[in-house]
């Protein structure tokens, strides 16, 4: 606080004049001048007990001399007692209001924590000059951070809006804050609004440039899939003067960049563009060197293009990064190639080691890395430098009890299988058998080398499982017409059961049009894709190796007899057997999907769309994303899919879903449109928009739509429950009655309630 000392000089030279006026008011006034400069000069010695006392001698001669007060204020605030200044400072604007004396009591209200007092003190400050002034300018700035801290508190409370607010009124009070756009622009950031976030953020930048809010512009553009942008963005960064908090935002952002390096891959790679990819991949390298997934895709790629010596590379630093079966596996496959059987040999069983685990193996530890080797490229491009580790994992052990092994014998059964050696591969299936009683794959295929292989129908006596399990294993290597023939005595033994029925109708489907037939829709669902069947692309196995799809179908089959924890068993076993399963991870995802386990569903599907991109991938994603509340990661994913397959009309009515849930009501009104563009008999689209359409406040067009909504379908019990709600916010109601009656009478137990509190009771 800024002493008064002029102020009271000031004073002390225009009270002489009063003794023109009245003698004894002069007189009574001198003395309170004089005990308040003897009190100024105690304060500046540091004695601010002794001026108290004088000031208090000073007000009690003189009980109107507002400088005795103001001088009290200012020694109350040094001593931190902040209520005691307010109240002397109180009285002294009532004697003679100024503009240091307001400023001086916009302080103090600060170190209140009153806020909005404060700010009317600073414009009462400002009404009564139009100059600079650097008291006011220091109050001013002091009050905006006061606004600030507030916000950051509101914020902690999760109340975003308010804090909102707080964070506008530190802005007004100084322009040049920085912390206040960041704040701002990760409220905006957090609602969807990257436009608006993006502006805030660049003015933080601005005014800051070590706060690291050009990174949050990247997320924002990352955000919206402004990949090149969010790269340009991101090389554009200086981390000079990043504190602790910005390089690790800045490590975030590169993985997250890195991430969509990475989505975009695959996405050329599902096209067939593997150059694009390749370049994709080592800028994700590039942006973020711990990525070991980037490594494990530049490693495939460079396989694809039979550089091998690149692949190992690309392979080496990724188990460095991410042990995981499938490098293990993936760099024993390029090692083959090379004729280096040994390491190979060493890879492929760590691989097996994983599998049979269920996980993954700690990091391979090496010597620091002191050097980088560029692997050998292949003549059609330039590969990127990968550091390469110092030392060698040792080789696993063979097994020592491999009778134990079960997956051991099924490899070289399977092997000797499709080589035709029935004797080895029966003696291997039995060895398997023994190894594990509990799998059911051994038996089939040895039933299978019982027949000879031959396509003769299964004697009567046969068990419903073991002709769905040989009808699974024709069906899996294509032979469709023996697969039908055994689903259709199963189905002969047990009629009641659904997945024969459903086989054999997808095998008539490939007869005719030569691929599976398309899902169909259930019109009273409108979460779901398929109501009949699994939302896998193929649903067959097929294209996999034969043990993994007889674990899968398997899978479908109890999935079908509703033995929906058996159904993910199996899934979970295909994948064991073949980590790129990407219709077992989509199965499995879905099943969990439907039974709220909705991280574990996000899971699943995260892997699918590592695997294989497609937008009912991210449909599903965002539906278990809503189940978590996670409402704009869902809206994301629901673009994503839209952005793949634009007349996916379930996506845009979810996320118009989302967005009403999250407040947007005319965004969510603009996606339910697109819906009913693409779709116009689509019935749950028309309820959904005229819901947004209320909370519009446009009545007729929510009426309308409810009207749509039932005349496409007249046994639709919410449409007229909300239509009611709707003629009863504008006074119809003998309308509303009659919809809540009739939603009452179609089992929508809030239209009795309506009906009973609203109609029968004001009868």
């Amino acid at each position: 606080m800024k002493r008064s000392i002029f102020f009271i000089g000031f004073l002390f030279i225009t009270s002489l004049l009063w003794s023109q006026i009245s003698d004894e008011a002069a007189a009574y006034r001198q003395l309170a001048v004089r005990l308040t400069h003897q009190a100024a000069i105690a304060d500046s010695a540091g004695n601010t007990d002794e001026a108290l006392k004088l000031l208090h001698k000073a007000i009690a001669i003189d009980p109107h001399y507002a400088v005795a007060f103001a001088k009290s204020g200012d020694i109350y605030y040094q001593q931190e007692n902040y209520s005691q200044a307010r109240a002397y400072l109180d009285t002294a604007i009532l004697l003679e209001p100024s503009q240091p004396l307001y400023l001086q009591r916009a302080e103090t209200l600060i170190k209140l924590g009153n806020t909005e007092a404060a700010r009317r003190d600073l414009s009462l400050a400002g009404i009564e000059t139009n100059t600079d002034n650097s008291d006011a300018l220091s109050v001013q700035s002091e009050l905006a951070l006061q606004y600030y801290e507030q916000g950051m508190t509101l914020l902690s409370q999760k109340k975003p809006d308010e804090a909102f607010d707080s964070f506008n009124e530190a802005i007004l009070l100084n322009p040049d804050l920085a912390k206040a756009y960041l704040q701002k622009g990760l409220i905006f950031y957090d609602n969807a609004d990257y436009a608006a976030a993006i502006n805030n953020f660049d003015r933080a930048q601005q005014l800051q440039p070590e706060s690291g809010a050009a990174l949050y512009i990247v997320k924002s553009y990352l955000a919206t899939s402004q990949t090149s942008k969010a790269t340009e963005e991101y090389k554009a960064v200086d981390t000079t003067g990043f504190d602790k908090k910005a390089q690790q935002l800045y490590q975030d952002v590169s993985a997250l960049l890195a991430q969509h390096y990475i989505g975009q891959a695959n996405q050329r790679i599902a096209g067939g563009q593997t150059d694009e990819a390749l370049s994709l991949l080592q800028q994700a390298v590039v942006v973020d060197s711990s990525s070991g997934e980037a490594y494990g895709y530049l490693g495939a790629v460079y396989f694809n293009k039979k550089n091998y010596e690149a692949a190992i590379a690309a392979y080496d630093r990724a188990i460095v990064l991410t042990p995981q079966r499938q490098y293990y596996l993936n760099r024993g496959a390029a090692r083959t190639e090379l004729g280096d059987l040994e390491g190979a040999f060493a890879d492929m069983s760590l691989a097996r080691k994983l599998s049979e685990e269920g996980g993954q193996i700690p990091r391979e530890t090496s010597k620091p890395e002191t050097k980088e080797e560029a692997p050998a490229a292949a003549s059609e491009e330039t590969a990127i430098k990968i550091p390469s580790t110092t030392n060698e994992m040792e080789p696993a052990p063979k097994p020592t009890e491999p009778a134990q092994d079960y997956f051991y014998w099924i490899d070289r059964a399977d092997q000797a299988f499709r080589a035709n050696d029935k004797a080895n591969a029966r003696e291997y299936y039995l060895m398997a058998q023994q190894a594990d009683p509990s799998k059911r794959y051994p038996e089939a295929q040895l039933s299978l080398l019982d027949q000879d292989v031959k396509p003769a129908s299964a004697p009567e006596s046969k068990s419903y499982d073991k002709l769905v399990s040989t009808a699974d294993y024709y069906y899996s290597i294509k032979a469709y017409k023996n697969a039908r023939d055994h689903y259709a005595q199963a189905l002969e033994l047990a009629p009641e059961r659904k997945y024969p029925a459903l086989k054999i109708e997808e095998i008539d489907q490939l007869y005719l049009n030569d691929s599976i037939a398309p899902a169909t829709a259930d019109d009273n669902d409108p979460e779901s894709i398929d109501i009949d069947a699994l939302p896998g692309q193929n649903n067959s196995g097929a294209g996999f190796n034969d043990s993994s799809a007889m674990l899968y179908n398997e899978g479908l089959r109890r999935y079908y007899d509703s033995d929906l924890s058996g159904a993910l068993e199996k899934f979970k076993e295909a994948i064991a057997r073949d980590s790129s399963f990407v219709d077992a991870y989509f199965n499995s995802g879905f099943i969990k999907l439907n039974q709220a386990d909705f991280e574990e569903a996000i899971a699943d599907f995260d892997i699918v769309l590592s695997l294989q991109p497609n937008d009912k991938a991210w449909f599903y994603k965002g539906r278990a994303l809503m189940g978590l509340g996670r409402f704009p990661e869902a809206v994301v994913q629901y673009s994503l899919a839209i952005g793949h397959n634009p007349q996916f009309f379930y996506a845009y009515n979810n996320r118009g879903n989302v967005l009403f849930q999250m407040e947007q009501y005319q965004q969510a009104a603009d996606d339910f449109t697109a819906a009913i563009n693409i779709n116009p008999d689509y019935v749950f689209a028309y309820n959904n928009r005229g819901n947004a359409y209320f909370k519009l406040n446009d009545y007729q067009a929510a009426i309308d739509d409810y009207d749509k909504a039932i005349g496409l379908r007249p046994d639709y019990g919410f449409a007229y429950l909300n239509r009611g709600i709707t003629y009863e916010v504008t006074g119809q109601m003998d309308k509303a009655c009659t919809d809540w009656q009739k939603a009452a009478e179609l089992g929508i137990q809030v239209g009795y309630e309506y009906y009973i509190e609203q109609c029968l009771k004001q009868e």
